[in-house]
């Protein structure tokens, strides 16, 4: 089913499985980890090859969970995978700048600032 993924992602069922056990508040906090991560990589100056697997896990996160997301949340996760894959698209060319690489690793937190604020895991700890 997500044979696409299976060049990036090890362990394909596995880490499937493990993400849809959780509830939905904490798949979203899941994914916006991986956002996080790719831009914590960037402000070290990582390597591209990096943020590929996790674009690549991210994409598996949003596909797998489409189905169960609200209509709402299904639009964001939509936007997001538009994003993502045109992150993927041209990742070599916009790593390899400076400032592409700076303006997508700021893209990276705006997404995962919003996925904890969709996740409503930050209002209901208070």
């Amino acid at each position: 089913m997500y044979e696409r993924f299976s060049k990036n992602v090890s362990n394909i069922e596995d880490v499937t499985k493990r993400f849809l056990r959780d509830d939905w508040p904490v798949r979203l906090c899941n994914l916006a980890s991986n956002l996080g991560r790719i831009q914590a990589i960037g402000d070290i100056d990582g390597k591209a090859s990096t943020v590929d697997v996790v674009i690549d896990e991210s994409l598996l996160f949003i596909e797998c969970s489409l189905a169960d997301a609200s209509a709402g949340h299904a639009r964001q996760l939509a936007d997001l995978k538009h994003e993502l894959e045109h992150w993927k698209s041209d990742l070599d060319g916009l790593w390899s700048g400076p400032s592409s690489r700076a303006a997508l690793c700021e893209r990276a937190g705006e997404w995962c600032d919003a996925l904890v604020a969709a996740s409503g895991l930050l209002t209901t700890a208070k």
